[in-house]
This record gives C-alpha cells, sequence and structure tokens, in this order.
C-alpha cells in the first residue's frame, strides 16, 4: 500500500509539473468530476432498481445485536 501512494503521489506531482495551481486544479476536477457523479448516480439508482431479496431482505430481519428480531417471541413461547 506504501508503494502505491508513493508512486500515486509521484505521478500527481508529474502531472502537475510546468503548470500554473489554476491550470492544475482544473484539469483534475476536469477529470475526476464526471466520475464521481457516475459513481453516484450508480450508487443511489442500483440498489433503487434492485428487488427486495438478497442482502437487504436478510440485514432487514435482525436487530444491530445480529440476534433475530423474532428470537424474542420464540423465547416467550418457550415459557407458555
Amino acid at each position: 500500500m506504501d508503494l502505491f501512494i508513493v508512486i500515486s503521489g509521484f505521478v500527481v506531482l508529474l502531472s502537475a509539473w510546468d503548470r500554473r495551481p489554476r491550470a492544475f486544479v482544473v484539469s483534475r476536477i476536469v477529470r475526476l468530476y464526471p466520475a464521481f457523479w457516475i459513481a453516484v448516480t450508480v450508487v443511489v439508482v442500483m440498489p433503487a432498481s434492485m428487488p427486495t431479496a438478497g442482502i437487504t431482505a436478510v440485514s432487514s430481519r435482525f436487530t444491530p445485536t445480529g440476534k433475530p428480531r423474532n428470537q424474542r417471541h420464540q423465547v416467550t413461547n418457550l415459557h407458555k
């Protein structure tokens, strides 16, 4: 991971070389901003277009403790 950060910093430095700060910032925004909005759109549209099966349905049956919600009912039924 450290090597990736070093290489990434080196690449960013090379892309800023011989540019004014404003030109560098504009080029970064033009390159990164559209990809950001595409990613946001995918994250918002994909779950909305999927059926309510799979992970969402499974996780909605559990409480934050990880125990099934109907476990309390099972325990009270055992005492009857």
